[in-house]
Formats: C-alpha cells, sequence, structure tokens
C-alpha cells in the first residue's frame, strides 16, 4: 500500500512476533509490534461544491451503510469500485456517482450485475445512497434540506 505524508490512517490491530494479530492495547507495552493500518482516506481528497467538504471517508461509510441495508432487503450486491463528481453545470448543483456493482452470490469469474438485476429496478434502493450521505455527512444533509444542493444521481 503506498501512503502520503497528510494521509489519514487507522491503526486497526498489531502483529506480534508469533505472527498473530491482537487487539490495540489500551496501555503502552514495549513488545516488538508491527501496526497493521489501513488508509482512512487521503488529505485533500474531497469535494467541496457549498461548504459541505464531503471526504471519501463519508462515501465508504455511505457505500458500507448502503450495502448492509440491501443486503437486509435481499438484494445481494457488492461495491466493486466508484467515482464521484459534483455536476456544477445545474442549479441548484449536485454530485453524481457512477457506482460498479458486482453480484455477490455470483461464482463466475464475470460477476458483473445484469440488467435484469432487482437493484436496476428499484428506484428506493437506490436512493438509499442519499439517506446514508445525508447521515454520513451532516453539513451535506443540512444543504440538502435547504435546497443548495440536489440530490444525488447515481449512475450504475
Amino acid at each position: 500500500m503506498r501512503y502520503r505524508l497528510g494521509d489519514v490512517v487507522t491503526c486497526t490491530r498489531l502483529l506480534s512476533q508469533d505472527n498473530d494479530t491482537v487487539p490495540i492495547p489500551s496501555e503502552q507495552i514495549k513488545l516488538t509490534r508491527i501496526p497493521l493500518i489501513s488508509v482512512a482516506y487521503r488529505a485533500g481528497n474531497l469535494l467541496n461544491v457549498g461548504g459541505e467538504n464531503t471526504t471519501e471517508q463519508h462515501l465508504l461509510d455511505t457505500l458500507r451503510q448502503t450495502v448492509q441495508i440491501w443486503k437486509q432487503q435481499s438484494i445481494d450486491v457488492d461495491i466493486c469500485d466508484f467515482t464521484l463528481y459534483p455536476q456544477l453545470d445545474m442549479f441548484p448543483t449536485r454530485y453524481v456517482m457512477f457506482l460498479e456493482l458486482i453480484d455477490a452470490n455470483s461464482h463466475h469469474q464475470n460477476r458483473a450485475i445484469n440488467r435484469q438485476h432487482p437493484i436496476l429496478q428499484n428506484e428506493d434502493a437506490l436512493s438509499e445512497l442519499e439517506r446514508q450521505l445525508c447521515q454520513s455527512n451532516h453539513i451535506y444533509r443540512d444543504h440538502r434540506n435547504t435546497g443548495k444542493l440536489s440530490s444525488l444521481r447515481c449512475i450504475l
């Protein structure tokens, strides 16, 4: 994994000499351990149309929560990749998300969802992304409620 100065990282656990993962101790211990980290988000990677400062972490939280809710609704998909950009040529501006989904239950090499997949027929499932982004980023929610931002558009 590559990281840059300014990246926000989280230490998820420590690797001990026994090649075992152990929980992070609450007090300082003088044992040789290697921290296992994950990049929470890259510093400077945020979208800001009107002061809402949507970070990569907001988006990752949104996608994780949405996939959990979809699975509870028997929509078994996983996120393969995504990107988001602000659509500035309309008023109010909005975010557009390109979302690549895969079938969580498929055993084929190509697990891309097909046009008959239930999620493509379900507008409520796609609007869950908007609800979760509002939960993840309260300033985004406030901007949506006051009409400063239009609703998220999702393209699968």
